[in-house]
C-alpha cells in the first residue's frame, strides 16, 4: 500500500487557493479508513459553518475541534508531516 499526497496552490490577482488530496494505492487499512471518515466529517462540519460574516479561521477551528474531539489531531498532523 502506498499513500500519495498531492498538494497544490496558486495565487492570481490577490486570490489564493490550496487543494490537497491523498490517494491510497492498494488496500487502505482500517486505521486509514477511520481517519478518512473523521476528516470527511470535519470537512462537512466546516462546509455547514460557511456563511456570510464567518471567517476562514473560524471554519478552520470548527474542523480542527472536531478532529481533536475524536482524539486524532496528533495522528492526522503526523500523517501529513510524514508525507511531505
Amino acid at each position: 500500500m502506498i499513500l500519495l499526497l498531492f498538494d497544490f496552490g496558486a495565487m492570481y490577482n490577490g486570490y489564493h487557493s490550496d487543494m490537497t488530496r491523498t490517494i491510497v494505492l492498494g488496500k487502505a487499512t482500517d486505521f486509514q479508513k477511520k481517519l478518512y471518515s473523521i476528516v470527511l466529517e470535519a470537512q462537512m462540519r466546516g462546509v455547514a459553518g460557511v456563511k456570510a460574516g464567518v471567517s476562514g479561521k473560524e471554519i478552520d477551528t470548527i474542523c480542527r475541534e472536531y478532529i481533536q474531539e475524536q482524539g486524532y489531531m496528533d495522528h492526522i498532523l503526523v500523517m501529513v508531516q510524514d508525507m511531505v
